[in-house]
């Protein structure tokens, strides 16, 4: 096609290297209807997920209490609450820009943390870290976590493949929407038990959800590192397991048989990597 400098595949990972970016996209949509995408079921259908996500396997921790749940006296209140899988919604989709030369990568890109990328980069490339630099700059952002740090990490892929000259990848809109790490699933379920005047004399409170820390190290959290050829190892032990979409359940438990207690979790992550994509890119 014209334009079309490059086309990289590694593993199930293919991009298209263009002058323009009409030429890239214009490429990337041809790649993506000629190719052949296995494509295996992995998510329970919507109407099971909370129950799905109650049967998985999971991690109890629990935080604050007693082990043992509240005895009914008085009377007992149950109520549970349900959040599906959310969007963070950025303004605009993700972008990078790099650079490899010299045995060096140079990222320029819009993450929340240069520091913790430059370490995922370098282990999802097997690179010398001091090789590898992210340089911040000004982009799409949200309240919470986009897809900035998986934009850098195709531009990474694609700028070692394509040595010698910037390569910007700008993510389509469709791509912010599938690609970005959603807010996963959660699952809440809380119990008081009454004294015989009517007051809280004893609580629970249970969450079901997959693990709240992931920006974005270890490399595998990265949307690419699944579906390329050279799979990063993990270099690190993680408190809790790398999340996938509906993979992992964490339970987090909070009891408190004398006064009512609280359990409060950060913003949650999750990845899917069901599928391979075709990305753009601009020289």
């Amino acid at each position: 096609m014209p334009g079309v400098l490059k086309i990289l595949r590694d593993g199930s990972y293919l991009a298209v290297v263009a002058t323009r970016e009409w030429q890239a996209i214009q490429a990337m949509r041809a790649l993506k209807a000629a190719a052949t995408w296995d494509e295996p079921g992995k998510l329970p259908p919507q109407r099971d997920l909370y129950s799905a996500l109650a049967r998985l396997p999971s991690q109890d921790t629990v935080i604050a209490g007693e082990k043992n749940a509240p005895a009914e006296t008085g009377g007992m209140i149950e109520a549970a609450y349900y959040r599906p899988y959310q969007l963070h919604g950025a303004i605009g989709p993700s972008c990078a820009v790099g650079l490899f030369k010299d045995g060096a990568l140079t990222l320029w890109t819009h993450s929340q943390g240069v520091y913790p990328l430059r370490d995922a980069i370098a282990e999802l490339l097997r690179m010398p870290v001091e090789r590898v630099r992210c340089t911040h700059v000004e982009g799409s952002g949200c309240y919470g976590h986009n897809a900035a740090d998986d934009a850098a990490a195709d531009a990474a892929l694609i700028a070692r493949a394509f040595p010698g000259r910037p390569v910007r990848v700008q993510w389509m809109r469709e791509d912010e929407h599938a690609w970005e790490p959603f807010g996963p699933a959660m699952l809440t379920k809380a119990r008081a038990a009454l004294d015989a005047s009517g007051n809280v004399a004893a609580w629970q409170y249970e969450v079901w959800s997959n693990t709240h820390s992931t920006r974005p190290a270890p490399a595998g959290n990265l949307a690419p590192a699944g579906i390329c050829r050279s799979r990063p190892c993990r270099r690190r032990r993680r408190r809790f397991p790398s999340p996938k979409a509906a993979a992992i359940a964490t339970r987090f438990r909070s009891i408190d048989s004398r006064k009512p207690a609280s359990c409060t979790t950060s913003c949650p992550r999750c990845r899917c990597a069901c599928r391979p994509c075709a990305r753009s890119a601009r020289t």
